[in-house]
């Protein structure tokens, strides 16, 4: 997958940093297995483009599986149960909705908070 990504992904000035999305126990995979294969592809991916992926998830396997293990990268966390005007502090991004709108696009968007300020936004993105 980390090999796909990168074949498939480049990125530019301004991007976010790649993201893994993981919101779910695989069928057929311990949670073990499950934690080697997520480092195996943070650190190929990682290397490839020298910034540290970012951690898409939902909130309860974030606290079950991830948060522990995984506290060195930044989250993105995904939990449309409650507003807060304060997110965790350990949180980069959450995304509270995915009934947002804007206009020009037909359909329902994702909506989500970036816990910081837009300069350190700046900061976030890629910069080559």
């Amino acid at each position: 997958q980390a090999n796909n990504f990168i074949k498939n992904v480049k990125l530019r000035k301004g991007d976010l940093p790649p993201v893994l999305d993981i919101e779910a126990m695989p069928k057929n995979q311990s949670i073990d297995s499950l934690k080697v294969g997520l480092k195996r592809w943070i650190e190929k991916v990682n290397a490839h483009y020298k910034v540290k992926p970012i951690i898409y998830t939902n909130e309860k396997f974030y606290e079950a599986f991830l948060k522990k293990e995984f506290r060195e990268y930044p989250f993105w966390i995904a939990n449309y149960n409650f507003f807060t005007e304060n997110i965790e502090d350990d949180w980069l991004m959450w995304q509270f909705s995915e009934k947002g709108s804007v206009p020009g696009i037909i359909g329902n968007v994702d909506l989500n908070i970036y816990n910081s300020s837009s300069k350190m936004l700046q900061y976030l993105t890629l910069i080559d």
